[in-house]
């Protein structure tokens, strides 16, 4: 036997049925590792009782992991392999000894299998192989099962055709990966298999021509990172990395292409403190491909149209401003605006307007992507998924964890308490604060497509990007109204337009009825003008003149500091006439305020306030008042009257005309609380 003295890991002992080898050595304790081949159970033994069960025959050192010393002799001197098996032997066992170096030096298993393949020096006869980290893990996984032995390559004994490599078998090769590259699941061994096969019905093809397993991993291995990895996704994930390899879909600065979808959000939100009526959400999303952050995600109470798409699309050019990252108190706050260059959706009807379409109009691409394709916009799809999963876990969610297919709606209806407004807060939150701190090993896609090997954040590489490159000025917010303008037809009246109950005046439209008069019946003139309307913005319109076909404004007889929606202007005029019996501007800005931006909320929780501490005072007031008259009343009160002789000190307490006279009092009826 061996000295113990040169023990190392790998030694193997045998027992009376079971084998153990050296796992680990810990000399500056005396211990040592013995793991059992069979079970993998670990065992842990001082240095002095092997030493005492080796002496005593219990143990019997049988070499390195079962083999004895004579082993790698007989594999070199083996008449049945070639040179280039022993060399690569050589290289293997060269390997597999500086593995075990290095993880009794303290490496992990990962790192090192990484250095030993970049450590040792390739033989000159294996230069054409590729041996990555994870064919070291397989040799050093076969050395601890069967030993030297098991590091024999057993695939170029003599006799076998040796393949020679051509550029001819190269280009074959790739052809081969791409022609199959849309599979859902293929080997290298199948790609070898079909190439040979497609070699083999070459007219000049030699019979002993054929090619070798090396050479179409080398390839593989030389291959973009999307096209050597795509088996490993989901077929939707696949199809995706696949369409995307195309070159009109290489990006690499901010804003220079967006997808847009709509989802609706598995929550039953209420409308306001006020009104809590359930109500059902939708929202819109964009997001950056080249950077994978989140641009915008507006909430809305019905589903997008053409304006509601228009309008997320601007606040993906804008961002949010200082008001609404503290409304809802954001951590991670970063401004990030931009002109879009093109933008990607489906054929919905959200999309497929007038108002979306005029988008080309301003310089921006749309691009409809097919139909039943939602691999062709994967970026928005995912974030889609994640919002939906987000808003699942806020209370109101109708999401049914037992039957996933039916939503809960009982159980959204007992747990509604949250606004609109304020789902649109947390929907922002979760923008800022989550998704764009999340790291990008976790979204496959985007990692892939970038091929990035490293975890990183969309806010990262957004900051990275904005460093080196300055984003053209978004698209002006006139050029936005102007887009959203819908094109109608109205009568022009002696004091203006009429449009929706509501009044347009201005000098031009004075003059121009001046000239043509009400509703004329002339073949020049029209009968009513063509006029444009923002559905968002009450305030003007735009009337074509009927002869030189331009456009004017014409203003509303209110005066608003902001813009309102026809909906909301007349809620507040309602409120207004109903509430403070005034239209002025002043008064429809007040309602407003208070019926459409919430403020509503904060007077009733006011008054409230207010009425309870009226209610309480004259409930204190009233106890005092009838406690002061019982007490006077009192026998024993009246029988010890105080006497101006008997206490001088109190002379200044006697009632006067104008004091306050306690028998005189009349008990205050107490109002009791209304019942709830």
């Amino acid at each position: 036997m061996h000295n113990l003295a040169e023990l190392r890991g790998g030694h193997a002992f045998e027992g009376r049925d079971e084998k153990f080898f050296v796992a680990a050595i810990n000399r500056a304790i005396n211990q040592v590792v013995l793991q059992n081949t069979m079970t993998g159970e670990r065992t842990f033994v001082d240095l002095n009782r092997l030493y005492d069960q080796v002496q005593k025959g219990e143990l019997r050192y049988s070499g390195r992991n079962g083999q004895g010393h004579e082993t790698h002799v007989r594999v070199l001197t083996d008449a049945a392999l070639s040179e280039h098996s022993k060399a690569e032997y050589r290289f293997r066992l060269e390997v597999v000894t500086e593995v075990e170096r290095l993880l009794g030096c303290g490496h992990g298993a990962v790192e090192a299998y990484a250095l030993s393949a970049q450590t040792i020096s390739m033989p000159e006869a294996l230069r054409d192989q590729v041996f990555s980290a994870r064919t070291v893990r397989r040799w050093y996984s076969a050395y601890r099962k069967g030993g030297e032995k098991a590091l024999a390559p057993a695939h170029a004994r003599k006799g076998r055709t040796r393949a020679e490599y051509t550029k001819a078998h190269d280009e074959l090769i790739r052809k081969v990966i791409y022609d199959n590259s849309e599979k859902a699941r293929l080997t290298i061994k199948d790609l070898c298999t079909k190439a040979n096969l497609q070699l083999s019905r070459r007219p000049n093809a030699q019979p002993t021509e054929h090619i070798r397993y090396a050479q179409v991993r080398r390839l593989l291995m030389e291959l973009p990172w999307a096209i050597r990895h795509a088996s490993k996704f989901e077929p939707k994930l696949r199809r995706a990395i696949m369409s995307f390899g195309v070159e009109s879909y290489v990006v690499e600065q901010p804003f220079e292409r967006v997808e847009m979808d709509y989802c609706k959000l598995p929550i039953a939100p209420i409308m306001s403190e006020s009104n809590r009526s359930e109500v059902e959400v939708w929202a819109a999303l964009a997001i950056d491909i080249a950077t994978g952050h989140l641009l915008a995600a507006e909430v809305f109470t019905a589903p997008p149209n053409g304006m509601d798409a228009l309008q997320t699309f601007q606040r993906a050019c804008y961002g949010l401003d200082d008001t609404q990252f503290e409304r809802a108190g954001i951590q991670n706050r970063m401004q990030v605006c931009g002109a879009i260059t093109e933008v990607v959706v489906d054929n919905g009807s959200e999309f497929r307007n007038a108002s979306f379409t005029q988008l080309a109009d301003l310089g921006v691409k749309v691009t409809f992507a097919p139909s039943y394709s939602p691999y062709r916009k994967p970026f928005v799809e995912r974030s889609v998924g994640a919002l939906k999963a987000f808003v699942s876990s806020l209370p109101g969610s109708n999401v049914n964890r037992v039957a996933p297919g039916e939503p809960d709606l009982k159980r959204a209806s007992r747990d509604a308490c949250i606004t609109v407004d304020r789902l649109q807060d947390f929907v922002n939150a979760f923008i800022f604060d989550d998704y764009a701190l999340r790291e990008l090993s976790r979204h496959e896609l985007t990692t892939c497509l970038l091929g990035e090997t490293s975890g990183i954040t969309p806010a990262q590489r957004m900051q990275n990007k904005l460093q080196q490159f300055t984003p053209a000025p978004p698209i002006s917010e006139e050029a936005f109204r102007l887009a959203r303008m819908v094109r109608y037809e109205r009568t022009l009246q002696k004091y203006g337009i009429e449009f929706e109950t509501l009044h347009y005046s201005s000098p031009e439209l004075r003059l121009l009825h001046q000239q043509i008069g009400i509703s004329t019946q002339s073949l020049v003139v029209p009968d009513k003008l063509e006029i444009f309307v923002d559905p968002l913005d009450v305030r003007t319109i735009h009337v074509v003149h009927p002869f030189t076909k331009k456009r004017f404004t014409a203003d509303l007889k209110y005066e608003l500091p902001h813009a309102m929606t026809f909906e909301h202007f007349k809620e507040a005029r309602d409120f207004a006439r109903a509430e403070f019996k005034s239209e002025s501007s002043t008064a429809i800005v007040r309602a407003f305020r208070i019926r459409v931006m919430g403020a509503v909320e904060d007077l009733e929780r006011k008054a409230k306030a207010g009425t309870r501490r009226d209610k309480k005072a004259k409930r204190v007031h009233a106890t005092f008042i009838s406690k002061a008259k019982k007490a006077i009343e009192q026998p024993a009160l009246k029988e010890t009257e105080l006497s101006a002789t008997a206490t001088p000190q109190l002379e200044h307490a006697q009632s006067g005309p104008g004091e306050l006279d306690m028998a005189q009092l009349k008990p205050v009826r107490r109002i009791g609380r209304p019942a709830k």
